[in-house]
């Protein structure tokens, strides 16, 4: 991609649309790119017909009542029409730019081998507001990006980006979670994505340490009937603004009326409108602004939370500087059994503020998927003790190639044994298979062994089995 920057105001031509774009992801395979990308049709809803600077003053009002519960009966942002693009075997050295707005322009292909003429590429367009429709492919021919103008993507920040957003507090954000003590962990099967759901002993989830689902060319390996208990409202945590940790609110919409807590972090079209169908929808965006905060939770309800209190939830800004490493981790110490989880979306472990300190380390998901680990980066190491659990979350046949090999090896070499894998090893539990479709459920960690399944899992209809 060229650094020269353009003001996109110019028509296309016409049977070419111009969008605005912001890249989410990029995993790069035997020399070609998979490039994700949020984007927003430059002339859709708000922005026809008017100057991008009195649609940026609109939306920052718009913003400020929304978060102050003054939401007004038009929705300004369902105007827009956004997509989230999948660009398959792009070039590496294409010269993505995380920070910066892109600007496009693409026309349809009336099928998959109308011929695109280099250096065009062809892009997946996905409507993640309609995951059933995701598997009807709409392709199109997508020149070579640029970046937008300066002046162009401080306003789209003011549109898009979560710098309208007030902080929530310490105590705001300890406030949304249940006092109850957890029982398990449930890696919940979602295709390629990641859901971890923690759960009480009567077997209600409690937190979601994301909700994700396989999107785009991984939508094939998305469940038939994904959905999630809701049944006690649990509270969201999102690890990083990525559409394979949240892309499962759009198959559940009753998670939009939880209260989310997620990273500060650039994001762009679809995330904002997300965040904006969880306000609309009755629940809460608390956006995390702090270092790390605990969460008190007990068997009991009487006496004081502290008083009472024999687990301790922390909730920590991991200290990268990506969006997969500067995102939220979650670690749960129980300080009766003397053990502890550790949850990670896809940041590297070396920025998990935790990853070094935590005493009796009993249960880990596997970063990103079982992606191939940063240079210097490292699991934690497996305790020397009985009950071991490391959880993989991928999807069978995925377009990313995950687990990587040299991934499983890194665990391997530090004490996670996988003899046996997959789907379960001595001590790793995955939802799926890799190389066959053998088995795919969720699958249940504890504390000190096996869990049993609990009485409200066996009976709720929102979520898959166990095993």
């Amino acid at each position: 991609m060229t650094s020269r920057s353009v003001d996109a105001t110019s028509a296309p031509a016409a049977d070419e649309e111009r969008f605005f774009a912001r890249v989410e992801a990029i995993d790069e395979i035997d020399g070609q790119a998979t490039v994700v990308l949020d984007v927003v049709r430059s002339d859709s809803g708000p922005f026809s017909g008017r100057r991008l600077v009195d649609v940026s003053r609109e939306a920052a009002d718009y913003w400020a009542k929304a978060f102050s519960g003054r939401l007004a009966i038009d929705d300004f942002l369902d105007g827009f029409e956004t997509y989230i693009v999948v660009l398959q075997n792009s070039p590496p050295d294409y010269g993505w730019q995380f920070e910066r707005w892109l600007t496009f322009t693409a026309r349809r292909l009336a099928a998959a081998g109308d011929a695109v003429i280099a250096p065009a590429l062809v892009g997946e367009f996905i409507r993640p507001e309609k995951p059933s429709d995701d598997d009807v492919e709409d392709l199109r021919s997508v020149s070579p990006p640029v970046l937008a103008s300066a002046a162009q993507g401080a306003l789209l920040d003011r549109i898009f980006d979560m710098s309208a957003w007030p902080s929530a507090t310490a105590a705001e954000i300890a406030a949304a979670f249940d006092w109850r003590a957890l029982s398990q962990v449930i890696s919940i099967d979602v295709g390629q994505g990641s859901a971890l759901a923690m759960v009480d002993s009567s077997g209600h989830p409690r937190v979601y340490f994301d909700v994700g689902a396989g999107f785009g060319p991984n939508k094939r390996t998305v469940p038939v009937g994904l959905s999630f208990c809701t049944c006690k409202r649990p509270v969201v945590v999102l690890s990083h603004w990525d559409t394979d940790h949240l892309h499962g609110a759009r198959y559940e919409p009753k998670l939009l009326k939880s209260q989310w807590v997620v990273p500060r972090q650039l994001i762009g079209p679809t995330h904002a409108r997300l965040a904006n169908s969880v306000l609309r929808a009755g629940g809460k965006v608390l956006t995390f602004d702090i270092e790390r905060t605990e969460v008190a939770l007990s068997p009991r309800a009487w006496g004081s939370r502290a008083s009472r209190a024999t687990q301790t939830l922390f909730l920590e800004r991991c200290t990268g500087r990506t969006k997969n490493d500067s995102g939220l981790s979650v670690a749960v110490w129980d300080r009766v059994r003397e053990r502890a989880w550790l949850l990670v979306g896809d940041a590297g472990y070396r920025y998990l503020p935790s990853a070094s300190s935590l005493q009796g380390l009993c249960v880990l998901s596997a970063s990103h998927h079982g992606a191939a680990l940063g240079v210097g980066d490292s699991p934690p190491a497996a305790p020397a003790m009985g009950y071991l659990r490391l959880l993989y979350s991928f999807g069978f046949e995925n377009a990313f190639h995950h687990p990587r090999d040299v991934a499983v090896q890194a665990h391997e070499n530090v004490g996670w044994r996988h003899a046996g894998a997959w789907p379960q090893g001595v001590d790793v539990l995955a939802t799926t298979t890799p190389n066959a479709p053998q088995q795919r459920n969720a699958v249940a960690a504890g504390w000190l062994r096996r869990p049993n399944l609990p009485r409200h899992l066996a009976s709720c209809q929102q979520l898959a089995p166990l095993r």
